[in-house]
């Protein structure tokens, strides 16, 4: 029997850096790797596009009027709870 699984997360969950030979952000970056025990910087990469997406629900959140903050937030709940 062929088992097909239709259920696939087609979601991003990291962004490469726009410039990849910058020699700063590679520095701070290999850093921080090495520092946390990271396997690839792709890990780092992750992370940094997680908290971005934070950042970017908190400022849309405090831009808008107070109705929509509640609906918004709300919705905000809901994907965190089930992402735990």
């Amino acid at each position: 029997m062929v088992h097909v699984n239709f259920y696939r997360n087609y979601g991003k969950t990291f962004k490469k850096p726009r410039r990849p030979y910058e020699k700063e952000r590679l520095d701070s970056e290999l850093k921080l790797v090495g520092e946390y025990g990271l396997r690839c910087k792709r890990e780092l990469w992750r992370v940094q596009y997680a908290l971005s997406r934070i950042r970017n629900a908190a400022s849309q959140q405090g831009s808008c009027s107070p109705w929509t903050r509640r609906t918004h937030a709300a919705s905000l709940r809901g994907k965190r709870s089930s992402a735990a």
